[in-house]
């Protein structure tokens, strides 16, 4: 999806990182992941997911993870998976509880951030590692 959407993704990245310049590094390694991080199961991650602050108590991020939830083949990919930071994203790790992800893992990065890994299969059955 990086590719076919890769201008967007640039300008919505600019546009991040110009109203918050400390996210480069975290934008940096969230790209280097997937090469990093190949498996054998099928699955779909979420690298990042966002709402303007003044529609965030609307529900279109909820909307959105639930039409993402409606196209996935859960045939073909076993799980959705996403990591958010453990100590100082509380709002998101509440909003990815409340839209049915289950905590599989802590974990931390090579910069000594304290990460959640999320998962959800389509019955939300046991979480995976």
């Amino acid at each position: 999806m990086l590719w076919r959407y890769f201008f967007q993704f640039v300008w919505y990245s600019f546009l991040s990182f110009l109203k918050q310049p400390s996210i480069f590094f975290k934008m940096f390694s969230a790209l280097s992941m997937p090469y990093s991080h190949k498996r054998e199961v099928g699955y779909v991650k979420i690298f990042s997911i966002g709402v303007e602050p003044e529609y965030r108590i609307h529900g279109i991020g909820s909307r959105l993870i639930e039409e993402m939830k409606s196209r996935i083949d859960f045939d073909t990919y076993e799980y959705i998976t996403l990591e958010t930071d453990a100590l100082e994203d509380n709002k998101a790790n509440d909003f990815y509880k409340k839209n049915g992800f289950r905590l599989s893992s802590e974990f931390y990065t090579f910069e000594g951030r304290h990460m959640n890994k999320y998962h959800y299969r389509r019955r939300n059955e046991n979480p995976v590692s």
